[in-house]
């Protein structure tokens, strides 16, 4: 799958409800983002930025 060129990032859990609902509105709005999935109870460097 090629990677996505964007300005939008979003950062959690695929299960997290919050995400999902994130995912579904930027999917109705046609916009490309960037998924990064982050592990529960870490936080990576992007997420700290």
């Amino acid at each position: 799958m090629a990677e996505i060129e964007s300005d939008l990032t979003l950062i959690g859990l695929w299960q997290s409800p919050f995400v999902l609902r994130a995912r579904i509105a930027l999917n109705i709005k046609n916009l490309q983002y960037v998924f990064h999935e982050e592990k529960f109870g870490t936080k990576s460097e992007l997420l700290l930025k």
